[in-house]
């Protein structure tokens, strides 16, 4: 075989890898956009929710930090995700790519999340105790602390014995485990009905006082114990016309 010979096939070869890789590179479209979200602020030992509209027929990616990788594809109706347990190293870019049956890259989407430490609440009751500006109406000194859940709700509670009987607050959080470090927004009724959310109350005899709803409930762990703190929160008034306002702080025995 001449050298001429040896030449032509060399080129000949290399000619046909270049053709197949640029047909390859064609027959994949320009990569279009996909809109990933973070639907919550996220602070530290919560949940990282990201959402995505997504399409049956292909494969999705994500990545992101910390060695994050999930990947799904053709039967999933919904691109949505949840990172439990968020810790500072998982704070960052999340991407979503989204391939076809040819391996192209057709969509691809990013969101920055960052894990936040939950903040210190604006004020700082003297623990255990409620001040209100109405008389009995969530003024206590708390001589009993409860920490307990059960069948899909967690009841902190505080309650003082008064003469002839006891008034309490209860705060009402989702799932039948310790609450997450967040700021959690009061729930419209005496119960969680949403993550993120906690149901709060006073009972002063046959009185109930509820909080307004989607105001900030501080909850952290302050050296290892759960730790409930609000400020200045209106609450509902079944005695009078006179706006209340309560501030109060709870931690775990």
């Amino acid at each position: 075989m001449t050298r001429t010979r040896i030449f032509t096939q060399v080129i000949c070869i290399l000619f046909i890898l270049g053709f197949s890789a640029c047909k390859k590179q064609e027959q994949c479209p320009p990569t279009g956009s996909i809109t990933l979200t973070s639907t919550n602020t996220v602070y530290v030992g919560s949940a990282i929710n990201l959402k995505a509209n997504t399409s049956i027929g292909y494969t999705y990616k994500y990545t992101g930090p910390n060695g994050f990788e999930k990947v799904f594809g053709h039967t999933n109706y919904s691109g949505d995700v949840m990172i439990l347990n968020a810790t500072p190293a998982m704070g960052g870019i999340y991407t979503l790519e989204e391939y076809s049956d040819e391996g192209c890259v057709v969509s691809r989407g990013s969101v920055d999340v960052p894990v936040l430490a939950v903040p210190n609440a604006p004020c700082s009751p003297t623990n255990n105790t409620s001040t209100s500006n109405v008389i009995g109406a969530g003024d206590f000194t708390f001589n009993y602390v409860s920490f307990s859940g059960s069948a899909n709700i967690y009841i902190v509670s505080g309650s003082e014995v008064l003469g002839g009987g006891a008034a309490f607050m209860r705060f009402a959080f989702m799932g039948s485990d310790m609450p997450k470090d967040g700021i959690y927004k009061t729930d419209p009724t005496y119960f969680s009905t949403a993550e993120g959310r906690v149901g709060l109350f006073v009972q002063n005899g046959p009185y109930d006082f509820g909080a307004a709803p989607f105001q900030d409930v501080y909850v952290k762990r302050v050296n290892g114990k759960l730790q409930i703190t609000f400020c200045q929160l209106s609450f509902s008034n079944p005695i009078g016309s006179t706006p209340i306002k309560v501030s109060c702080r709870i931690t775990q025995p």
